[in-house]
């Protein structure tokens, strides 16, 4: 199986790029764009039952070892593929602390979806069933990370993958550590398309990255905001504009807005990279589109 193509502006992007600007100006733009409160409608985050795709004939060949809680290990995990094996592979790295593994990985956030649709991976060579949601994600990050670092490891922590499920006490323990987990890696892929969404000819993402090219040498978000209603103005009879608009704002409709871990995981990243499809953008330029909403 191929890896699809992924479309970037003709600079690329900086994978280490902050999720929050340098300039304070520009902070607000991120908190505006995600809410600091979940949303009502959304489950509080909690240390509850989160149900996981079943996997005992994997557990029947393959044991977890013990985290150490107080030293706060962690597991991380390679991601890769093997021409000769159509699933996504992963293996355990040693096992280490936190603070020994901050900033050697980089986090995934996605919408889970319903634990029965799910998809295997080949875990330690043993098959095991993952979110299809998830797979599409780590599919998505694979692209991103062939064209960023062709020949580098893919070092991730994945939730379902690197805790054992089969433990309340580390499930409870890693999941209060999961704050920690984002804050501390080198940044979050975050996968807004989810593996039942068929691409539309107009991509969203692709929409605000012309935006963001248009806008990219002026400063301040002031600016930016001005520039960007300029461009409302002049287009606001240009059929391909408004379509990617709408597809823009469709984005918005994705599962992922409403989940209650959304805080954390992106809010908290140290950098984030958005995916859609096959289309990626750096937070950074992401949020500074969505001024056009607030006119």
């Amino acid at each position: 199986m191929s890896d699809p193509e992924v479309t970037f502006p003709d600079d690329g992007f900086d994978l280490g790029e902050p999720a929050y600007s340098n300039n304070p100006l520009e902070r607000p733009l991120v908190e505006d764009l995600v809410p600091i409160k979940p949303l009502s409608s959304s489950p509080q985050p909690s240390q509850g039952t989160f149900v996981t795709p079943e996997n005992d004939s994997f557990y029947k060949l393959y044991s977890y070892s013990d985290l150490n809680s107080t030293a706060q290990d962690i597991r991380l995990i390679h991601v890769f593929r093997d021409e000769h094996c159509d699933l996504i592979q992963c293996e355990f790295l040693p096992q280490s602390s936190l603070r020994e593994a901050s900033e050697s990985y980089h986090t995934l956030s996605y919408c889970a979806g319903d634990p029965s649709n799910a998809v295997p991976v080949l875990l330690q060579g043993i098959k095991f069933n993952v979110f299809a949601n998830l797979n599409h994600a780590l599919e998505k990050t694979l692209s991103v990370w062939k064209s960023q670092y062709p020949g580098g490891e893919c070092v991730l922590w994945v939730d379902q993958i690197c805790i054992n499920q089969q433990s309340d006490a580390e499930r409870s323990h890693q999941v209060g550590l999961m704050r920690d987990i984002y804050t501390n890696s080198r940044g979050t892929f975050i996968s807004l398309s989810t593996a039942d969404q068929s691409e539309t000819s107009f991509n969203g993402l692709d929409w605000a990255k012309e935006l963001a090219e248009a806008c990219q040498t002026l400063g301040t978000s002031q600016l930016w905001s001005i520039k960007l209603q300029d461009i409302l103005g002049i287009n606001l009879s240009n059929s391909n504009f408004l379509e990617g608009w709408a597809s823009f704002y469709e984005l918005f409709q994705s599962p992922w807005w409403r989940r209650a871990w959304i805080h954390q995981e992106f809010i908290c990243s140290p950098s984030a990279i958005f995916m859609y499809h096959n289309s990626t953008i750096s937070s950074c330029f992401f949020v500074k589109p969505c001024r056009i909403f607030q006119y």
